[in-house]
């Protein structure tokens, strides 16, 4: 340990959570500052930007943060999903750009026409360039990294919704899978 460095006794998950910062008991114990986050990108952080809110930086560690600039989530494609019965079911996205895109404020869905925007995605989710994004599809809609819905095995529908614009992304129909 190095004099002046203070270690904390847990980890965050990658996947999203969030951290909240409290006042000593001494001082009432109020609530300081908090953030809360889904998926995040290796060797990318979280930080506060200049104008207060919180984004995507490149690591700069005892220096002021620098953005990191991102890419347009309207190019984000349903990439894959898997439901067997036997392994967890899951929706993978694929990111075509070549800069990290981000994902909050994007909703999965399976119901195209009554519910898009049924699983929305947590704050400050990214996924990186050219690279891909999976969803535990599971129902638990406690966690940054699932979305709050299982996958029919009998067939059903996929959508990547943007509620802001009132447009799917990208959307599917799919038919009976197998294990």
């Amino acid at each position: 340990s190095v004099p002046g460095e203070i270690h904390v006794k847990f980890n965050l998950r990658a996947g999203g959570e969030g951290v909240w910062l409290y006042d000593t008991s001494a001082r009432g114990g109020g609530l300081l500052d908090a953030v809360v986050f889904g998926p995040q990108i290796t060797d990318l952080s979280l930080g506060r930007l200049a104008d207060g809110t919180w984004g995507l930086t490149k690591p700069t560690f005892g220096a002021p943060n620098v953005a990191q600039r991102t890419g347009d989530a309207s190019t984000l494609k349903l990439n894959e999903w898997l439901t067997d019965g036997v392994t967890p079911d899951f929706i993978e996205l694929y990111n075509p750009d070549a800069l990290p895109v981000p994902m909050a404020g994007l909703a999965l869905t399976d119901h195209i026409g009554g519910a898009p925007a049924r699983s929305p995605v947590a704050p400050l989710s990214f996924i990186p360039g050219h690279g891909f994004f999976a969803f535990t599809a599971d129902g638990d809609n406690n966690s940054a990294d699932h979305a709050n819905f299982k996958l029919s095995s009998d067939g059903g529908q996929l959508g990547l919704y943007n509620p802001s614009t009132g447009k799917f992304l990208d959307r599917t129909v799919y038919g009976a899978q197998v294990s």
